[in-house]
C-alpha cells in the first residue's frame, strides 16, 4: 500500500481546541424548532429531497417528496429556487428537523416542517468552497470536504457547530485539519465524506488520491488533527468516488472508478476504530460507479453506475459479510444514475439521474431477496445532482 505524506499546520491544532472545548452558551440542540419538526413524531415523516442544478446558471432548486406506498407526494414549500450559487451537496440532520445544501461558499438551512415541509431558515457564507457535507449522527456538527480550487494537493476538512436557528458556527481559522499527500500519489479529487452511524470515524474518498480516515468524538467535535488511517487505490486510473457504511458499522464500501472497465466496489471491515481490506475484498461494477448505498438492513450493497451504456444501478447481496456477490437480476437499467439513497422505512431505494429529458428521480421497492422492482418515476424539473432522505 502506498504511504501518505502529510502536514499539518499549528492553526490546525487551535481549531480543533475550538471544537474540544466548544463555545460556552452557543449550542443548542436543534432537535426543536420553530415551524419544524423533532424526528417522526414531530410530522416529519419518510421524505426524499433532492438538489438540482439550472443549466448554465449560477442557480437551482430544492425539491421534496413525501413517500407513500410506491408514490411520491411534493411536500409543502417545495420547490425552493436556490439563486445565489449552484448546488453540489445535499443532508438531513439526524432529528429530521434541519436540511442542509452546499454550494459554493455557502451552505444554505432549511427547517423541515410538518409532513417534511420545507422552509429557508438561513444562509452561511463560508470561507472555502465546499463539494461534499455530512452531519454527525447527534446532530450536533457539519463536516464539508474542500474543493482543490485553491489547494490542490490537500484534502482539507471545514467543521461547523450547529445551532438552532440553522446557524454554522465555523472557528477562527479553518480548515479544522487539513492533510498534504506525497509527490506521485495521484490527483486529489474531494468526492465524498460519510460519517460512521456510531459517529467513531469519518471517512473521505478524494478520487485518485485515495481515501483517508479520520476519528471523530460526538460529545466534543474533536476530529483528529491526522487520519488514522490511508487507502491507497491499485493506480493512477482507478479513483475512489463515493462511500457507505453499514448501519452496524462492521464494513465501509467504496464505488472505485476505472474508467469503463475494472471498476469495482471495494470492501473493507471495521473492527472498533481499525479498518482492512475485507477477505474478499472487490466485486465488478460498472462504467464509472458515482454513488453506492447499504439499505437500512445492512444486507445489500447497491451501487449507480453513471456510464454504463445509458447507467445502471448493480446491486449485491452479502453486504454484512464484506463479501458481495450480484443478485440474480442485477444491474438494473436507469438513465446516468449519479445519486442514490434509501428511506427511513427501508422499502425503498431512490436514484436521480442527471438528466432532464426522461423521468429523473426513480423510486424502487425490493423483492424477497433485494433485487430492485416496481419503479416509480417523475421527472423533478431540473438537473439532479444528489438527495437525501429523513432518517
Amino acid at each position: 500500500m502506498k504511504q501518505w505524506a502529510g502536514r499539518v499546520v499549528s492553526a490546525a491544532t487551535v481549531a480543533i481546541l475550538f471544537l474540544t472545548t466548544g463555545c460556552a452558551g452557543f449550542f443548542v440542540y436543534p432537535g426543536s424548532l420553530p415551524g419544524g419538526g423533532s424526528g417522526s413524531s414531530s410530522g416529519a415523516g419518510n421524505d426524499v429531497y433532492v438538489i438540482n442544478q439550472t443549466l448554465n446558471q449560477n442557480a437551482g432548486t430544492l425539491v421534496g417528496y413525501s413517500i407513500g406506498t410506491n408514490t411520491l407526494t411534493p411536500v409543502t414549500g417545495s420547490p425552493q429556487t436556490i439563486t445565489t450559487f449552484i448546488p453540489v451537496a445535499i443532508a438531513v440532520n439526524h432529528a429530521n428537523t434541519m436540511l442542509f445544501v452546499a454550494g459554493g461558499n455557502i451552505i444554505s438551512t432549511f427547517t423541515i416542517g410538518s409532513g417534511g415541509a420545507l422552509s429557508p431558515l438561513y444562509s452561511n457564507t463560508l470561507s472555502a468552497d465546499e463539494v461534499a457535507i455530512d452531519v454527525s449522527p447527534d446532530g450536533q456538527w457539519l463536516l464539508a470536504l474542500e474543493s482543490t480550487a485553491t489547494f490542490t494537493s490537500e484534502a482539507r476538512i471545514d467543521e461547523f457547530q450547529i445551532n438552532s436557528s440553522g446557524q454554522l458556527s465555523e472557528p477562527s481559522v479553518n480548515p479544522a485539519v487539513f492533510y498534504s499527500l506525497a509527490v506521485g500519489q495521484g490527483a486529489i479529487a474531494p468526492s465524498a465524506i460519510k460519517f460512521a452511524p456510531n459517529g467513531q470515524l469519518v471517512f473521505l474518498a478524494l478520487g485518485t488520491a485515495g481515501d483517508l480516515v479520520y476519528g471523530f468524538t460526538t460529545s466534543s467535535g474533536a476530529l483528529t488533527t491526522q487520519p488514522t488511517q490511508t487507502i491507497a487505490v491499485p493506480n493512477s486510473s482507478t479513483a475512489d468516488l463515493a462511500v457507505a457504511v453499514t448501519p452496524s458499522n462492521s464494513y465501509v464500501y467504496f464505488a472505485r472508478s476505472s474508467g469503463t472497465t475494472g471498476s469495482v466496489v471495494a470492501a473493507y471491515a471495521i473492527s472498533g476504530t481499525t479498518v482492512a481490506q475485507a477477505p474478499v475484498s472487490t466485486a465488478s461494477a460498472g462504467d464509472r460507479p458515482a454513488a453506492v448505498v447499504v439499505n437500512t438492513t445492512g444486507t445489500n450493497v447497491y451501487v449507480a453506475n453513471e456510464l454504463s451504456g445509458s447507467g445502471t444501478i448493480t446491486g449485491y447481496s452479502g453486504a454484512a459479510s464484506g463479501n458481495l456477490t450480484a443478485l440474480s437480476l442485477s444491474p438494473y437499467s436507469v438513465s446516468y444514475p449519479t445519486a442514490l439513497a434509501v428511506d427511513s422505512s427501508g422499502a425503498y431505494l431512490l436514484a436521480v439521474s442527471s438528466t432532464t429529458s426522461v423521468n429523473n428521480l426513480n423510486m424502487y421497492s425490493y423483492d424477497s431477496v433485494g433485487n430492485l422492482v416496481s419503479p416509480t418515476s417523475l421527472n423533478t424539473g431540473s438537473l439532479p445532482v444528489g438527495l437525501a432522505t429523513t432518517h
